[in-house]
């Protein structure tokens, strides 16, 4: 999805070089029909889990001669390639049933145990299950720790069932009435061969698309479907409405998984699919997609993941015939090479029963000659996968600072490194990174020893992280020390710039510790980017930093802070225990059987943390400060930490050696030469460390003497008052929303002039959120000072400091506290959004207090790191075919208004300290500004005496104000697009092919224009909502007069929109995708706008160079046939856009910031249509919208002519590029 933000285009995408090496979607192959839309998920998954040990599945008297009963195989015990095999013979004997009642009890209800015997319904073989209790006491040796167990979730039922499927089923009732089911095949990119590469993403296509169970699925239920493939597993899955409790969706739903098992591809299906796999190919083929890749195969230099990628090799892909499909799917996708997931508001019996019944029928298709001997000998053997885990990828690692002696018995060696430094050098990277690097084993956490390593763990990384981005954050200047003195960036010239220059050393920082089994490591992490000029600031701070906390460990006050954090958030997570998604449950079942680890309840967990917190002390902590950074440290350093008393661990230092990958760009002349990072590096890591000095932290944002001199100036109002300052709207009369988590709205007008929405919402317990919104945002910019409300903003965001306390101190208590704060400026609104827990509503009140009065200091580095991020944003649109792009067509539609664009590096020199400060008061305005608060606080009245002390104090704005006028509603910037022979002559040109120089060929193409906002406003004044006063005649029919109510109500042009996007999105991926087979993702957004009228509208479509004009074409075709009503919408394209919306709506409508982000507007008089009945009619609204209705809304969408569609223009140079460029006019 796309959307305006700060005043331009942005794509949600990861940022460059981020290092964020978690699966995300654009890492691997996405099937998707429900393409874009209001908060789409698109299956990501990020793991956190621990290490899985191989189970055995056979239980016979026969196979116990050669295998081990033990449910759990030690690391010493290799498991051969016969013995796997055997397992998954048909012929095998179907197991001892004499150690199966022991089992059962652990794992189902006993209720459930006689049905399950007699289907004959095994354990599951991966999952861990603990029916033990938590001790009533605090373990205090070591010893209790480790044999106490962590209890599994009550709730939780599995089995395999006789054909080797293992399932897991967990009712969840969050949301009500939806159910997921996801089906993990253990097969991904890593377990293909070398003329394999990308089959395992094919396999994933041809088994859900075409899928006609799925398909049935889609049509008859409200669902989603997904599927994605990663190095270790393929995930399929349905998500969809349980509908009151029916089994019907559940059973399409398997139906569909069960036909991705015994799936029957066409030649058609698979031509189909490959034509869609090469066009993912270039749409994923971003400079972040290769800047991940270049992280991943420089970190897995010595095993498959370097060359594994899930996307695969052309040549590989082209060449592939139906038998090498199916041969792949015989080889990896059979029942006992899977795990089903069932999450929802189901009945895990009835679940367990239909699992049964549908998916027990397919057959144990997996027998020794199903694997061939390429995949067995020269993939699986001696690897993770084989050894240790089916779910991980068959890899080995060479792992940092492992001993031989530490490797198990049969495992394969890793492929030597070359180096332990990698740079990946590219022209469209934008900024310098560096990524620090170690691998280890994953544990699992089943007992509160390992509960307890956990939480040491998260204490040291939370200690650092923090340190990064609050005591770290703050400006250089020239002259300070980076690197170590000689140390210089070198152009291609040969001549050296000097490196020590202005700005923070960070953009980004980020430092991680996490296990991922798509991996198969556990990998600790510290991700650098930073500017250009920076990154000898960068490489010292970031190396430093480590070091200082390897050596010197965490301060008492940090262990205290970080402390109660890990219990604030495991206390958190428990009151939230039966509001989690169905997502993450899923995945955090996936880790579970992933890891071999204990799957418990929230509340467990909780009391599992309390328990171990208990225990411990400031040297624990800081020993494993020193095991998680040791990576980066020296001898010396090693032997001044704790590790230094413990016998032996200097000698092994040697072993210690961090990976290294460093980010270059090289466009403009800049380089760093792999000799210079090397020695800015080891500068870094020799220079001497001192230990943190300790910051004092407020126990509250407000001392006693400025909260008396607030209730004094309260009880002047309270009796200066004819009527109460704070008035309720409407007679305080309560709204009803219709919403179950929130039933009413509240709202009130203070005297002052701020306007407030308050709404009680249980649906985050424990949990508030504040949005504070003032109309104005970019298009309250003049022309000498254009960007500086997004600059304002930003550099509002980097500061945070008011008497008497600091920056740092006012940071460290939000953080203390849990109290996350953001603002940002976008084109029409300047927003400040505040997370908090409940009880910290003063405080939160507090911030917004200090911050419409003013009373936040922006400084002069606030403005320079701001400035700096801004330059950074600027550059990466510059570099990015897609941002390109869309930052020229902006600019057409726009005219050239600079409100909408990126904000350039000359336009951010001119801005000042006092043009920002000048922005922002501008906006602090009372007269304008509308709060909501939506938390799960006991009532609204409960917190009204803090509003009256901390808002209702707030100085009133003056009436009139430069804002005041900007606030209107004005038209969104445009310039009308013309084919008249002067509006050409003038430079207009309406189609245009931009070119930028890459290695790699890609090719999208956009169309773009005008389209009405979200409430039905045009540039031009005119509404597609109809006044409901005016035009109605006593003659109209019925049918007419049902038309002017539903196009009457001011919801019509939102409601119409979004399922015109859905309609438009399937219309498009079937003409182009399915049809024509020229592309494998097309999408069409409306951007729409609340105050201004009108709004930009945007369609994509990624294709290979050489089709995507035929593919542009194809795009404006479609798009026209609706339009004109030569293809129409069909009632079922409205009912099936119809439940994805509302089913997105209904997943997000438990959580605080989304009611916030509802109620915006309804205060504003710049927003008339949108008022208190807005939450409550939207459901009906949309269940009212016609197929004509979506009809009516497009055809006052500007699409291109007829003559557009065939024609590809004259060839002209567009000298007004920035970058090479060729245009076509029209």
């Amino acid at each position: 999805p796309c959307l305006v933000r700060e005043g331009k285009l942005e794509r949600k995408r990861s940022g460059e070089a981020s290092g964020r090496r978690r699966s995300t979607a654009w890492m691997r192959g996405v099937v998707r029909d429900d393409e874009s839309g209001w908060g789409a998920v698109l299956g990501r998954l990020e793991f956190a889990g621990n290490k899985q040990k191989l189970q055995d599945l056979r239980r016979s008297a026969e196979s116990r001669r050669n295998r081990r009963v033990s449910t759990v195989f030690p690391r010493d015990v290799r498991v051969s390639n016969t013995v796997r095999l055997a397992s998954d013979d048909p012929s095998a004997p179907a197991g001892d049933k004499s150690i199966l009642p022991s089992f059962l009890k652990n794992i189902l209800p006993r209720r459930e145990q006689r049905k399950s015997s007699a289907s004959r319904i095994l354990p599951h073989p991966d999952l861990t299950i603990s029916s033990e209790p938590l001790p009533t006491r605090v373990p205090t040796s070591s010893a209790a720790l480790c044999s106490a167990a962590l209890p599994s979730h009550p709730d939780l039922v599995s089995g395999t069932l006789s054909n080797g499927l293992a399932f897991v089923i967990l009712r969840n009732q969050s949301p009500p009435g939806r159910v997921e089911a996801h089906l993990e095949i253990f097969s991904g990119s890593a377990d293909e061969l070398e003329r394999e590469q990308g089959l395992a993403h094919v396999v994933e296509h041809v088994c859900f698309m075409g899928n006609s169970a799925r398909e049935r699925l889609l049509q008859q239920c409200s669902a989603q479907t997904n599927a994605y493939t990663d190095f270790h597993h393929t995930v399929f899955y349905g998500s969809m409405d349980s509908e009151g409790g029916s089994s019907k969706p559940l059973h399409l739903a398997l139906l569909a998984l069960k036909e991705v098992l015994q799936v029957k591809v066409s030649a058609t299906r698979l031509e189909q699919e490959r034509a869609a796999v090469l066009s993912e190919m270039t749409m994923v083929n971003t400079i972040e997609y290769r800047t991940e890749c270049a992280l991943l195969a420089a970190l897995h230099a010595e095993n498959r993941l370097a060359t594994r990628f899930p996307i695969g090799l052309e040549e590989c892909v082209r060449s592939w015939t139906l038998e090498d499909v199916m041969a792949y799917h015989r080889r990896h996708y059979c029942p006992s090479n899977a795990v089903l997931y069932v999450v929802g508001d189901v009945d895990a019996a009835s679940a367990r029963d239909l699992i049964e019944t549908e998916l027990g029928q397919v057959e144990r298709t997996r027998t020794p000659g199903a694997v061939c001997a390429d995949y067995e000998d020269g993939v699986l053997s001696g690897s993770l996968k084989q050894l240790q885990n089916r779910a991980f990828p068959p890899i080995v690692h060479a792992f940092t600072g492992e001993t031989p002696s530490q490797k198990p018995a049969g495992e394969a060696e890793p492929i030597p490194r070359e180096s332990q430094l990698s740079v990946f050098r590219h022209p469209l990277l934008q900024g310098f990174s560096l990524h620090v690097f170690s691998k280890a084993r994953i544990q699992p956490m089943k007992t509160m020893a390992e509960l307890k390593r956990v939480v040491l763990q998260r204490i040291v990384a939370a200690a650092l992280q923090i340190r990064f981005n609050v005591t770290s954050r703050g400006a250089l200047h020239a002259g300070e020390p980076h690197g170590g003195s000689g140390t210089a960036i070198h152009s291609e010239d040969g001549e050296a710039e000097n490196g020590n220059g202005n700005g923070a050393a960070f953009n980004f920082v980020e430092f991680l510790n996490m296990d991922s089994p798509r991996e198969a490591c556990a990998v600790a992490s510290l991700d650098m980017v930073s500017a250009r000029e920076m990154w000898p600031h960068a490489v010292r701070l970031g190396v430093h930093e480590m070091r200082r906390i390897g050596v010197h460990g965490v301060t008492a006050s940090e262990l205290e802070r970080y402390s109660r954090a890990v219990l604030q958030d495991a206390a958190q997570l428990a009151a939230q225990a039966d509001r989690l998604s169905n997502t993450d449950q899923v995945q955090a079942l996936m880790d579970a059987v992933a890891t071999t680890s204990v799957f418990a309840h929230p509340n467990d967990m909780l009391r599992g943390t309390e328990m171990v917190m208990q225990t411990v002390t400031l040297e624990e902590v800081n020993l494993e400060a020193a095991i998680m950074c040791r990576h980066v440290m020296t001898a010396a350093d090693v032997a001044a930490s704790p590790l230094g008393a413990l016998e032996g661990e200097l000698e092994r230092q040697k072993l210690f050696e961090p990976i290294l990958v460093a980010c270059v760009p090289t466009s403009g002349h800049f380089d760093v030469p792999d000799a210079a990072l090397w020695d800015a590096i080891e500068a870094a890591r020799l220079e001497p460390v001192q230990a943190n000095d300790e910051v004092i932290v407020p126990s509250e944002l407000l001392d006693a003497g400025a909260k008396a001199a607030l209730l004094e100036q309260m009880r002047v109002l309270d009796a200066q008052q004819t009527a109460l300052f704070v008035r309720a709207v409407d007679d305080g009369e309560p709204v009803a929303t219709g919403i179950n988590s929130a039933p009413q709205l509240r709202q009130y007008a203070l005297s002052n002039g701020i306007r407030l929405n308050v709404m009680r919402a249980v649906g985050q317990p424990g949990r508030a959120h504040l949005r504070l919104a003032v109309a104005g945002g970019r298009m309250a910019e003049v022309n000498d000072a254009i960007g500086a409300v997004a600059l304002g903003a930003r550099t509002l965001q980097e500061a945070g400091g008011f008497e008497p306390w600091s920056r740092q101190q006012v940071e460290l208590f939000c953080i203390d506290n849990l109290i996350h704060v953001e603002v940002g400026a976008s084109l029409e609104f300047l927003t400040l959004d505040i997370g908090f827990p409940v009880e910290m509503m003063p405080a939160a009140l507090t911030l917004v207090n200090k911050i419409m009065e003013n009373k936040v200091q922006l400084e002069p580095d606030a403005l320079m790191r701001a400035k700096q991020a801004f330059e950074q944003a600027a550059g990466e649109v510059e570099r990015s075919l897609e941002d390109w792009a869309v930052e020229r067509l902006l600019t057409q539609l726009s005219g050239g208004d600079a409100r909408v664009l990126s904000i350039g590096t000359s336009a951010l020199n001119a801005l000042t300290i006092e043009s920002v400060r000048t922005a922002v008061k501008e906006h602090l305005n009372t007269q304008l500004c509308e709060i909501s608060v939506v938390g799960d606080f006991e009532s609204a009245d409960a917190i009204m005496s803090d509003v009256k002390l901390f808002l209702g104090t707030i100085h009133p704005s003056p009436a009139s104000s430069p804002l005041v006028a900007a606030a209107d509603n004005t038209a969104v910037p445009t310039a009308p697009l013309s084919e008249s022979a002067a509006a050409a002559a003038a430079g207009t040109r309406h189609f245009q092919r931009i070119e930028l120089e890459d290695t790699d060929e890609r090719a999208t193409a956009f169309l773009a224009g005008m389209a009405p906002s979200w409430w039905g406003f045009m540039s031009s004044g005119e509404s597609l909502v109809l006044d409901a006063a005016e035009g109605a005649d006593d003659g109209d029919d019925r049918a007419e007069q049902e038309r002017r109510r539903r196009r009457s109500h001011p919801l019509f042009a939102t409601t119409a929109s979004a399922l015109l996007q859905e309609v438009l999105n399937r219309r498009l991926m079937r003409a182009l995708r399915e049809t024509e087979r020229l592309t494998y993702d097309a999408k069409f957004n409306i951007l729409g706008s609340d105050r201004l009228h009108g709004a930009y509208y945007l369609a994509e479509v990624t294709a290979a160079p050489g089709t995507v004009t035929r593919a542009l074409q194809v795009m404006i075709r479609t798009l026209r046939l609706v339009q004109s009503g030569e293809r129409e919408i069909y009632e079922e394209n409205v009912r099936g856009a119809r439940k994805t919306v509302m089913s997105r709506h209904n997943a997000e409508i438990e959580k605080n910031a989304y009611l916030c982000e509802l109620c915006m507007g309804m205060q504003m008089e710049c927003m008339p249509r949108k008022n208190a009945d807005y939450l409550r009619e939207l459901p009906e609204v949309v269940a009212r919208v016609k197929p004509e209705d979506l009809v009516h809304v497009l055809q006052h969408i500007a699409l291109p002519s007829k003559a557009c569609e065939t024609s590809l223009g004259q060839k002209i140079v567009d000298d007004a590029a920035d970058t090479p460029t060729v245009a076509d006019g029209d």
